[in-house]
C-alpha cells in the first residue's frame, strides 16, 4: 500500500488568485465501451466498466460518483454494494467505506459521513493540501486517496455551504471570499475535475491497459443583454426623464451623448451588436445570448420587449447565435413573472426557450432551479460569483443539479460560469489588462482540465462608453485567448 503525504493548510487569509469551439488539436473521449457495464469480472472476456464497491448506498453518493465517473472521466462502471462482485473482480475496483482496506485489493476510500446525512447540518470541511492539490474531508494517509473525493466532490457541486448560513451580498448572493475556498485562495482552481483526474491517474497506473479518459477542452462565449440600447428606442416620456435626471446630477457628458443619439442621430453606445458579430465570427464561436424580457423600474432597465425594435434586434441575435432567458431581477420573487417572461420571449422566436441565466446572478437555492426546471429550461448558466473569478461548484464541466432540501437530482444542467467582465472591472478594479492576464490563468485551468470555459459579457461594456472606457480591446483579447487562435 502506498502511502501518500497530506498536509493541513492554514492560509485562511490568501486570496485566488450550445455549438463550441474545441482546440486546435482535437481531442476526444478516450474510448470508453459503449455495452452494458459489466465490469471486470472472472468469467468476463471484455471487461467493459469499472467496479466501485461501496459498504452503504445514499442518493448522494449515487449522484457524486456519477458526475466524477461518467459527466467528467467518461467512464463506464458501475455502483455496487455486493462485497461478492467486489472480491470477483479483476480490473480497476474502487473500494469506499468506512473499512476500505478489509478486502485487501482495489483503491482504498475511506468515507466520511456527508453523504449519509440527511437534511443540511453544519460540517467540518477541514481543508488541507494532497501535494499540491487542495482537497476537504480529509482521512489518512495510510488510504490509496487519502481524503473523500465523492463528499468533497458532493459538497462543492450541490453548493451545500450556501444552504448553510453565509455570508450575502446586498442581492442575497454569496460572498465568494468568504467561503473556505475563497479565504485559501482556491476560487480559480476546477478541483472537482481534478478529483476526478487524479482518482483515473491511480486507476491507470493500477491497471495501465485500461483506457485513459482525454477530455476535451471548449469555449462557450456568452452575452447577458440587460439593456439592448442606452438611449434610442425608449419612450419620450423616459427619454426626457432621463435627461432631467443627468442634468440634475451634472452628468453633462451624459446629456451630450444622450441629444447627440436622439436628436442628431449619432450610434447608441449599447448598440454593439455588430461589433460583437465581427468578433464572434473572427473567433469562430457560437455566442449564447440571454435577453432580459422584464418591465422596467428597479434593476430592470431593459426595454419594452413587445416594441419593434427589440424584437428585430432579438431575431437577428437568434441568426448569430443561440438565444436564451434572462429572467429580471423581480422574476427571482414571483414564479407568474419568470413564466410571463419567458412565454414573451418564445412568442417572438417562434420557438421553445430552454436556456436561462438569472439577472444579476441571482440564485435562491433549490427554489429557482426548481422554478426553471418546471417551465421547461434545461440548462442554467447562473452558476458563479459576482464578486470574483473561479468556479463556484468547484468545477469548470456541465453537471446535474443536485436539490437538497428534496434529496434528488433533477434533469437540469447546470453550466458553471468562471468570468464575468463586471466582475473584472467593478468588483476587482482591475485595469483592461490585468483582465487580460486573469482571463489567462482561468483558460489555462480550464484547458488543464478539459473543462468548458464560459465567460459573461455585456453588450453595454463593449462599448467604451462611462466606465468602461478603456476596455473595448478586452474581449476580442479574451476571445482570442479562449478560442485558441493565434
Amino acid at each position: 500500500m502506498n502511502s501518500v503525504a497530506i498536509s493541513r493548510t492554514n492560509n485562511r487569509n490568501g486570496r485566488g488568485s450550445p455549438k463550441t469551439i474545441t482546440l486546435k488539436i482535437r481531442i476526444k473521449w478516450a474510448n470508453v465501451p459503449q455495452a452494458e457495464p459489466t465490469a471486470y469480472i472472472r468469467g468476463v472476456d471484455k471487461p467493459q466498466a469499472i467496479l466501485i464497491y461501496a459498504e452503504r448506498d445514499s442518493r448522494r453518493l449515487q449522484y457524486s460518483v456519477d458526475v466524477l465517473m461518467r459527466h467528467i472521466l467518461g467512464y463506464t462502471y458501475i455502483l455496487s454494494f455486493d462485497r461478492n462482485q467486489a472480491l470477483n473482480c479483476e480490473g480497476p475496483l474502487v473500494v469506499y467505506g468506512e473499512d476500505p482496506m478489509a478486502l485487501e485489493k482495489g483503491i482504498s476510500i475511506r468515507s466520511v459521513d456527508l453523504l449519509y446525512r440527511q437534511g443540511v447540518s453544519t460540517v467540518d470541511e477541514d481543508p488541507a493540501l494532497w501535494g499540491d492539490l487542495p482537497v476537504f474531508f480529509r482521512t489518512h494517509r495510510i488510504y490509496d486517496v487519502p481524503f473523500d473525493p465523492f463528499a468533497a466532490a458532493f459538497y462543492l457541486l450541490s453548493r451545500y455551504e450556501e444552504y448553510l448560513p453565509h455570508a450575502t451580498d446586498a442581492h442575497g448572493r454569496p460572498e465568494p471570499l468568504a467561503t473556505v475556498r475563497g479565504q485559501e485562495g482556491w476560487l480559480d482552481m476546477a478541483l472537482v475535475d481534478r478529483y476526478a483526474l487524479r482518482l483515473a491517474m491511480l486507476i491507470q497506473q493500477r491497471w495501465p491497459d485500461y483506457p485513459q479518459p482525454i477530455r476535451s477542452y471548449r469555449f462557450v462565449p456568452t452575452v447577458d443583454i440587460d439593456q439592448m440600447y442606452a438611449y434610442r428606442y425608449k419612450p419620450p416620456l423616459k427619454q426626457f426623464f432621463g435627461l432631467m435626471r443627468d442634468m440634475t446630477a451634472g452628468r453633462l457628458h451624459e446629456v451630450s451623448h444622450r441629444l447627440q443619439v436622439c436628436w442628431r442621430g449619432h450610434a447608441d453606445p449599447f448598440d454593439t451588436f455588430a461589433l460583437m458579430a465581427h468578433w464572434h465570427q473572427a473567433a469562430g464561436v457560437h455566442p449564447l445570448f440571454f435577453i432580459q424580457m422584464g418591465d422596467y423600474g428597479g434593476y430592470d432597465q431593459a426595454h419594452a420587449p413587445t416594441s419593434r425594435a427589440f424584437t428585430d434586434c432579438v431575431r437577428q441575435l437568434q441568426q448569430e447565435g443561440t438565444v436564451g432567458l434572462h429572467p429580471s431581477y423581480h422574476s427571482n420573487r414571483d414564479v407568474n413573472t419568470l413564466q410571463k417572461e419567458k412565454k414573451m420571449l418564445e412568442a417572438q422566436l417562434g420557438t421553445a426557450i430552454t436556456r436561462s441565466r438569472q439577472h444579476f446572478l441571482c440564485l435562491k437555492l433549490p427554489d429557482t432551479i426548481i422554478q426553471l426546471h418546471e417551465l421547461g429550461v434545461q440548462d442554467e448558466y447562473s452558476l458563479g460569483y459576482a464578486g470574483a473569478t473561479g468556479f463556484r461548484s468547484g468545477t469548470a464541466t456541465p453537471h446535474p443539479f443536485y436539490d437538497l432540501l428534496g434529496d434528488r437530482v433533477l434533469p437540469i444542467t447546470i453550466h458553471p460560469t468562471c468570468v464575468m467582465d463586471v466582475t473584472l472591472m467593478q468588483y476587482l478594479r482591475l485595469s483592461p489588462t490585468e483582465a487580460v492576464e486573469r482571463v489567462q490563468k482561468l483558460v489555462k485551468e480550464v484547458r488543464d482540465v478539459g473543462g468548458q470555459m464560459l465567460t459573461l459579457w455585456h453588450n453595454s461594456s463593449l462599448s467604451g462608453h462611462g466606465a468602461w472606457q478603456g476596455w473595448e480591446g478586452v474581449y476580442p483579447s479574451v476571445l482570442k485567448e479562449a478560442a485558441g487562435h493565434d
